[in-house]
Parts: structure tokens; C-alpha cells; sequence
């Protein structure tokens, strides 16, 4: 079973969620293409700085091989926040109403 990962943010998914917004119209029509490139490095950079933590790694047996994808994450691209996230239970103990079992949730480990 899997029950460990890693959360935070890493350039490259930074640069992906600034490709999916543009800058306004207006804007965007006055600006050249070097203009563009730099304003998305510089969302880029404001998202890998700023944002929530998500998911980056697959999911791992154990929390070793997560501390393995941190390190090497780190030696080979720009990361902000990375740590190791368990799946477990709830700690305000959430109940699902129709399976009357707990509701799981990534935690910090």
C-alpha cells in the first residue's frame, strides 16, 4: 500500500500552472514576446514561492524513498517546501455518513 509522498512546489509544475494563465488582453496586445516570457517567468517565480503545497511525487511504500525524490529534487531543479506527507485519518475525526468509516487525509509525517 502506499501511503507516502511529497508535498510542495517545484519549478517545473510552477511553470506549467503560469502557462495555463494568460495576462489580460490589453496587455498581452501591447506586449512583445520577450515581454510575455518574462512576464510568465516572473508568475512562475511568484507560484513557486507562494503557493499551496500539492502533491509532486508518486505515491511511496515508505518514507525513505520520499526523503530519496527530496534530495535528488533538490540537485536538480529550483523547489520551495518539500516535505513528506502520510495518508491517514483525520484528526477531527471526520466520519464518511455513508461507509461510517473515518475520512483520510494527507498529513505531515
Amino acid at each position: 500500500m502506499s501511503a507516502f509522498c511529497v508535498f510542495g512546489m517545484t519549478e517545473p509544475l510552477a511553470k506549467s500552472l503560469a502557462a495555463r494563465k494568460a495576462p489580460p488582453k490589453k496587455a498581452r496586445e501591447k506586449m512583445t514576446a520577450q515581454e510575455l516570457s518574462e512576464w510568465y517567468a516572473e508568475r512562475a517565480a511568484t507560484i513557486l514561492e507562494s503557493s499551496k503545497p500539492r502533491q509532486v511525487s508518486p505515491e511511496f511504500d515508505a518514507p525513505q524513498f520520499c526523503q530519496d525524490w527530496i534530495d535528488l529534487a533538490h540537485k536538480t531543479v529550483k523547489a520551495n517546501g518539500l516535505r513528506v506527507m502520510f495518508r491517514g485519518p483525520k484528526p477531527d475525526g471526520s466520519i464518511n455518513k455513508r461507509t461510517g468509516k473515518p475520512l483520510m487525509a494527507w498529513l505531515p509525517y
